[in-house]
């Protein structure tokens, strides 16, 4: 196998921008992760995730339909619980819905999920992908793991980084570990992984509003070799050299969802990476997976983007320096 992404199936619930309701789309992080590869490399690429007996077998074969393999899926016989509601402000801004039914705090939508916190716990238990679940054939593979917790993703790395030492392992990382009380675990996780991806969000959660630069050489002395920072739909920031080089997002005329454009642009990442070996050229290939993403809902649509499409956008993608523009 060549690439896999390991993380979960979703069932989003979504309002966008434009108030426009879509509900029971195919999502989840692996599933826009492996959309996000396949715009650039439509073979041998392999999904560990897992799913509940609601999730549409259709959408299994949607993937398989495109050159992805899904012996990594594991079925759980009991609903699907990766669900999730989202709400997009006119800035795009997104605001996660999920009510609890003993502590409703706004009005129920329609069709959005309601889950309870004991309900949340056992969806991570229930779905997020164990180490067992990884098919042998996929352990040379080079990997995209999505944000989960800190348990099941230093699980991941050590099993790919023991069976192929040399292969590149890209890491999304989980909000409910980028705090300081958990800063003492990072190491022996970053140190796993050959780029480590976070959110401003998480990394300001971590370290304060502090300079980006700062932030990033902080993330190198826990243990990271590199270091790219997702900044919404601005774009990214790469960390080389002690420098912070922005690559700005390639802005479509068509928005509809921008669900999964961060899990895509890390699937996109790890193909651009694993081409070019630059960190730069990775990131533009990410921001053209993100890109096509955004427009439309889920991650089937996607999967129809050829190569020839992601390259011509490939050339309007642009950088700067400190200095100015590459």
């Amino acid at each position: 196998m060549d690439y896999v992404a390991v993380g979960c199936l979703g069932i989003d619930n979504i309002i966008n921008t434009r108030g426009i309701k879509k509900l029971n789309v195919f999502g989840g992080n692996a599933a826009f992760g492996v959309a996000g590869i396949s715009i650039w490399h439509n073979k041998n690429v392999g999904i560990v995730t897992r799913k509940g007996n609601d999730i549409p077998e259709k959408w299994i074969e949607i993937l398989r339909e495109h050159n992805i393999d899904t012996e990594g899926v594991r079925d759980v016989p009991m609903r699907h619980m990766m669900f999730a509601g989202m709400v997009y402000d006119e800035n795009g801004e997104r605001r996660e819905v999920t009510f609890n039914e003993d502590e409703q705090s706004e009005e129920l939508i329609a069709g959005f999920p309601v889950m309870t916190p004991e309900m949340v716990t056992m969806a991570h238990e229930n779905f997020a992908p164990k180490v067992e679940d990884i098919p042998e054939k996929y352990a040379d593979a080079d990997v995209f793991l999505a944000a989960r917790h800190y348990d099941r993703q230093l699980s991941y790395a050590k099993y790919f980084r023991e069976r192929n030492p040399n292969g590149v392992i890209v890491l999304d990382t989980g909000k409910d570990y980028m705090k300081p009380e958990c800063i003492e675990k990072l190491p022996a996780l970053f140190s796993l992984v050959d780029v480590v991806i976070p959110s401003e969000v998480e990394v300001k959660g971590l370290f304060g509003d502090i300079p980006m630069a700062e932030a990033a050489e902080n993330m190198i002395k826990l243990g990271a070799r590199n270091v790219v920072v997702k900044i919404g739909k601005r774009g990214c920031l790469v960390y080389v050299n002690k420098e912070v080089i922005f690559v700005n997002a390639y802005h479509s005329d068509i928005v509809k969802d921008p669900t999964g454009a961060g899990d895509s642009f890390c699937g996109g990442f790890l193909a651009g990476y694993k081409e070019t070996h630059d960190l730069v050229s990775a990131a533009k290939y990410g921001t053209v997976s993100s890109s096509f993403i955004i427009e439309d809902f889920g991650i089937e649509p996607t999967l129809h983007i050829s190569r020839e499409a992601a390259e011509k956008r490939l050339k309007e993608v642009v950088c700067y320096t400190m200095e100015g523009k590459e």
